[in-house]
């Protein structure tokens, strides 16, 4: 995987950070697979093969009274293709070093898709580059670290 990231000064209509990541695409599996805080699963039915390399950006757009964060991913860094949008407004909470069948530096999201609860899972290239994203998303979603003294972080 390509391990292009950007992480960008917010202002205005500023991109907060960006860069490619590999996302699941099996999210009707994954609702069935709660786990602790309603986040995320322990699963070894996870194969790379159901991974798509998508390019994200994290970023925020400044209108009259209201400031705006989106977190939309695209085919490619062109932008030609958007793919889908994760709703952070909603979002209720973000786990690092999630294990994923084996997959290493990879985190999810727990939010809120058409009333349901929807988990987005995600793979970057190092660990540094998941910690941005999660230290990132955890900020802009006003979310609290609740660590355990494991691996794993749990923002909520």
């Amino acid at each position: 995987m390509v391990s292009n990231i950007k992480v960008l000064s917010s202002s205005a209509g500023d991109v907060i950070i960006s860069g490619y990541l590999l996302k699941s695409r099996r999210t009707e599996l994954f609702r069935k697979l709660f786990w602790n805080l309603d986040c995320v699963k322990h699963s070894s039915e996870f194969n790379i093969r159901d991974w798509k390399k998508r390019y994200c950006i994290l970023y925020k757009v400044r209108r009259e009274n209201k400031t705006e964060i989106f977190f939309d991913y695209f085919k490619d860094e062109s932008f030609s293709k958007f793919k889908g949008r994760v709703d952070l407004e909603h979002c209720e909470c973000i786990v690092e070093n999630v294990n994923i069948g084996g997959q290493p530096c990879a985190f999810s999201l727990t939010t809120l898709f058409n009333g349901h609860k929807r988990i987005y899972y995600f793979i970057a290239a190092d660990n540094k580059i998941m910690s941005d994203w999660v230290h990132q998303l955890a900020r802009v979603a006003e979310l609290v670290d609740f660590s355990a003294m494991n691996t794993e972080r749990h923002f909520a």
